[in-house]
């Protein structure tokens, strides 16, 4: 489930993921699917795919070289159908 600002909600079912980690570089790779399944307010005739990636580095490692501080970038990618538009708050005027 996301939540908007504004309090509507995306209801979403996770469908599959899988993350890849590299011990030699310690970097990751995790990318995770998701089916839209409708929401609230705008959502709610939601209906799509989403599809998060991200990579994990290391940034700081201890004496021993474990990984202590991570960076992570990411973002999603897809598409979402059934959106309805939101009203301005000039709309009427």
């Amino acid at each position: 489930m996301f939540r908007f600002e504004d309090g509507d909600l995306l209801y979403v079912q996770l469908t599959e993921g899988g993350d890849c980690i590299d011990l030699v570089t310690n970097e990751a790779h995790c990318t995770v699917s998701f089916q839209i399944t409708g929401g609230t307010g705008r959502f709610k005739n939601a209906s799509g795919t989403l599809l998060f990636t991200e990579t994990v580095v290391t940034v700081t490692s201890d004496s021993l070289n474990n990984p202590v501080y991570f960076a992570a970038t990411g973002g999603f990618t897809g598409a979402i159908s059934g959106v309805r538009q939101e009203q301005s708050q000039d709309d009427g005027r």
